[in-house]
């Protein structure tokens, strides 16, 4: 769980350095899909809106004993 929040952060922390810098950072495809999960679905919501969707995306990764990229990939 702890591994999940972390790459959740991870991929907010990179994608966050990447926009503010300019800089051409390497993102594995899976931080990548998170971090645009988690701004389509909280851009306008602050830091903590974004934070709470890469937790909720955390959590159901956790119990559903899947990556984040496949919650976040996966059809409703």
């Amino acid at each position: 769980m702890k591994k999940i929040i972390l790459s959740c952060l991870a991929a907010v922390t990179a994608f966050s350095v990447y926009a503010s810098t300019h800089k051409n950072h390497q993102l594995t495809r899976e931080q990548k899909i998170v971090a645009i999960t988690i701004l389509a679905e909280a851009r306008g919501e602050g830091e903590a809106g974004m934070y709470a969707v890469g937790a909720c995306i955390a959590q159901r990764a956790f119990e559903r004993k899947k990556t984040p990229s496949e919650v976040c990939l996966k059809k409703w």
